[in-house]
């Protein structure tokens, strides 16, 4: 440590690119090594720079001052780098949750400029890093989808899946991307691992896109793998294919006990998609649905009103919902909280033309209220005082 100021920009990276690839973290050598870093940071190759950032993300260390060093000289001299750097400093930024909407602006105009033959590796990386740290850029986006379609046959599993996340992520409908992407996993299933597939196959119900082939090869494969899969993988399976209608009611009867048996490692927004994408697509399974209320009974302090709404239409009426009541007790006390909003916002006429629209939006919004559901509905209008026809 006492003679890292006598080491070359290389030597720095490297040693940081060793310490990530072995998996090894020592605070006092990585800080070291950041503060050096940014004491040359105007000076440092590009390819050095882009190097030190990765290796820091792969090691899941902040270094705020690293990172703001490794944004300026980017911002200042974005054609000092290669599309491979960028795709590299992209990936660290989002890997470790730095957001920076001026960097990921500068970074998405140079790869634009230069996506020409660019490595389905830097691709992949490139769009999941923009979907991952919530930064719309149409224009990038639409640019990777013209070269990925072009190059799909030489993108990995792990590449594929990144890729196709990331789209599903952004809610971006590119057809021919998407197709070609469909089209070449169908052929290749047995080398992606089941979360890729279960990945990939979200991103196709997320941009509600239908492609018959892949999901017909799909539901093959999972009935012959199913022990593979994970309980949330199946769900994803499950849900994507209600998202796009397609229906396959042995193979979403056959992955219901093994959902059901994991039913614990579901997060609270996919027990409701889980649950919606059953009565959807119209597949009893009583072992499930029980499964699930008991689930969501567990977790229900933390289902964002939206999901319950929709966990409760799913679920409302059935006998197998043990659990149910109180999902119904819970939800309609929520519909009380969102009445008293109403009253207190709407108290009088004078009340009417003194509220902001982009205040009261931002206000029904932090209610999560979109569609109060069959039995949310008639809860508000109780809490509202309002009578329904008998």
């Amino acid at each position: 440590l006492s003679k890292m100021s006598t080491f070359t920009a290389s030597s720095l990276s490297h040693c940081a690119w060793a310490m990530a690839e072995w998996s090894t973290r020592s605070d006092a050598l990585m800080g070291a090594i950041a503060e050096e870093v940014v004491r040359k940071a105007e000076d440092f190759p590009a390819g050095s720079l882009s190097m030190t950032a990765w290796s820091f993300a792969s090691l899941q260390l902040q270094h705020p001052g690293l990172m703001q060093s490794v944004s300026a000289r980017v911002v200042d001299k974005a054609s000092d780098f290669k599309t491979q750097d960028l795709a590299h400093i992209a990936w660290a930024f989002a890997n470790l949750r730095v957001q920076d909407s001026v960097l990921f602006h500068v970074m998405a105009v140079e790869v634009q400029r230069d996506i020409s033959g660019m490595a389905p590796a830097e691709l992949a990386n490139v769009a999941w890093a923009f979907s991952k740290n919530g930064i719309v850029h149409e224009a990038l986006m639409a640019a990777i989808a013209g070269e990925a379609s072009s190059q799909i046959k030489a993108f990995k599993p792990a590449e594929v899946a990144m890729l196709t996340w990331a789209f599903g992520v952004a809610g971006m409908q590119n057809s021919e991307l998407m197709a070609e992407i469909g089209t070449q996993v169908s052929k290749r299933l047995e080398r992606f691992t089941a979360p890729q597939l279960s990945h990939i196959v979200w991103a196709f119900g997320a941009l509600s896109m239908k492609h018959n082939e892949f999901l017909r090869s799909l539901s093959a494969y999972v009935r012959a793998n199913n022990s593979a899969f994970t309980a949330q993988g199946l769900s994803n399976i499950a849900w994507s294919f209600a998202m796009v209608n397609f229906r396959d009611v042995g193979l979403v009867r056959y992955i219901a006990p093994e959902i059901a048996r994991g039913v614990g490692e579901l997060r609270p927004l996919a027990l409701a998609r889980c649950a919606w994408a059953y009565r959807v697509l119209d597949v009893l399974s009583p072992e499930l649905i029980s499964a699930i209320s008991t689930e969501a009974a567990r977790q229900v302090d933390e289902i964002p009103t939206k999901a319950l709404v929709k966990l409760v239409d799913s679920i409302y009426g059935s006998p197998a919902a043990r659990d149910g009541q109180l999902l119904y007790e819970a939800l309609a006390a929520r519909m009380l909280q969102v009445a008293e909003f109403f009253k207190r916002q709407w108290a009088d006429a004078a009340g009417i033309g003194a509220t902001s629209v982009r205040d009261y939006a931002q206000q029904l919004a932090s209610n999560s209220l979109v569609d109060c559901g069959t039995f949310g509905t008639p809860a508000l209008l109780a809490g509202l005082g309002i009578k329904l026809p008998s």
